[in-house]
């Protein structure tokens, strides 16, 4: 089971993974049905479209992480404001944006705000480049789509070269079924090899996003079995609508909560289980209503600009 939390950051790339297919699947079926050109002339509303559905809710967030600092106190409190007014306060602007995974535009980690929206900045970027690696495999001609491939192959041998130079250097080790437990005689204490960890930092995050891509292609030709029903369950529609929201806002609840302790924590399974429903539960209260007058209504909006 600590493989699992320990390895927790592996996660974020099942996101990067949906983003892109729903991406590349939305680009593929528009040029089907209407034509590369018709869609390349729209690429520039797309990316408005995309920043001003997800920019509202992130400001939304920003504000209520200020509003905040006001709302509670104790021992630690004080460094939840320090830390609010030496980011949110003065560098909100590198969230809207999207740059905040740009280490050149600030001077320190102090200096984000939220760092959690790394993801969303990613997220944006690659989106904004996308089309590059999309159009030329929509192409009829098979010279252009042979070269799609070889720019996508290119990209990947590429990250996974600057990783590796990377862990050399720093003498890191990754983290990550099969990829997440093979770190566990490492987290054990066990002694590694640089060989091994530098081929494992390389390429597990490819490898995991490759399976969970088999299980998505699985689960759209009726192959997925038991997982296929479990993730079409009606149930979970609405948690995926709120799953932004949770996203941006359940990092700001940890922060103030942590902060607001009078206490230490006497740390046991009980007690973590515990913390983790209770911070869920309000998460999913507070997402609701940031889903309710922020995300609702900007699309409302949207839909009635782009009908006029």
């Amino acid at each position: 089971m600590m493989q699992i939390i320990t390895n927790a950051m592996l996660w974020v790339d099942i996101f990067f993974l949906l983003s892109g297919f729903l991406c590349a699947y939305s680009v593929l079926r528009e040029v089907k049905q209407t034509s590369v050109r018709k869609y390349a002339g729209n690429i520039l509303w797309k990316i408005i479209h995309r920043y001003i559905r997800l920019t509202p809710s992130l400001m939304a967030m920003i504000g209520f992480s200020i509003i905040l600092e006001v709302m509670s106190s104790g021992p630690h409190w004080y460094q939840y404001i320090d830390l609010s007014q030496q980011s949110c306060h003065k560098k909100w602007w590198i969230n809207i944006l999207y740059v905040t995974n740009i280490p050149s535009v600030y001077t320190s980690l102090t200096e984000i705000c939220l760092v959690h929206t790394w993801y969303l900045s990613a997220d944006m970027q690659m989106f904004i480049v996308s089309p590059i690696f999309i159009i030329l495999l929509t192409c009829n001609d098979i010279r252009k789509q042979y070269l799609g491939i070889a720019i996508n192959i290119v990209v990947i041998l590429a990250s996974w070269t600057i990783i590796a130079i990377n862990l050399v250097n720093n003498h890191a080790i990754g983290i990550n079924v099969v990829i997440i437990y093979s770190t566990y005689f490492w987290f054990l204490g066990y002694s590694y090899h640089n060989f091994g960890s530098v081929l494992y930092g390389t390429i597990h995050r490819t490898v995991w996003s490759i399976c969970w891509s088999y299980i998505l292609y699985a689960c759209a030709s009726g192959r997925g079995g038991i997982i296929n029903r479990i993730l079409s369950w009606s149930a979970l529609v609405p948690l995926s609508r709120l799953s932004f929201q949770i996203y941006l806002f359940h990092f700001v609840l940890v922060l103030a909560i942590k902060a607001a302790l009078r206490q230490p924590l006497y740390f046991n399974s009980l007690t973590m289980v515990m913390l983790y429903f209770s911070i869920t539960v309000l998460s999913l209260f507070v997402s609701f209503l940031a889903y309710v007058m922020f995300e609702i209504p900007i699309a409302k909006i949207e839909n009635i600009i782009k009908k006029k």
